[in-house]
């Protein structure tokens, strides 16, 4: 099982979000870089790994637009799980 931490605080941006997950999860050239794309690769993983979340007191509306993302594929796919 993979552990993956998250800093949401650092994620201001909506390309830091998939800057991260293109480095952390090695996705492919023709990711479309935005939120339905990332469910549909989140809902596609089949190796086991843990989203841990690091999270401040405010989030940046495109964390937690990208959190609620993550909850649903966490929900979808049996192979992911978040630690909030």
């Amino acid at each position: 099982m993979t552990t993956c931490e998250i800093d949401l605080q650092s994620l201001d941006t909506d390309d830091k979000i998939h800057d991260f997950f293109e480095e952390v999860l090695d996705l492919p050239d023709y990711y479309g870089r935005n939120l339905d794309a990332l469910f549909d690769v989140l809902t596609s993983i089949t190796d086991d790994i843990v989203f841990e979340c690091v999270m401040g007191d405010e989030l940046p509306s495109c964390a937690n637009k990208m959190l609620m993302v993550l909850e649903d594929a966490a929900e979808a796919n049996p192979h992911i799980w978040v630690d909030l």
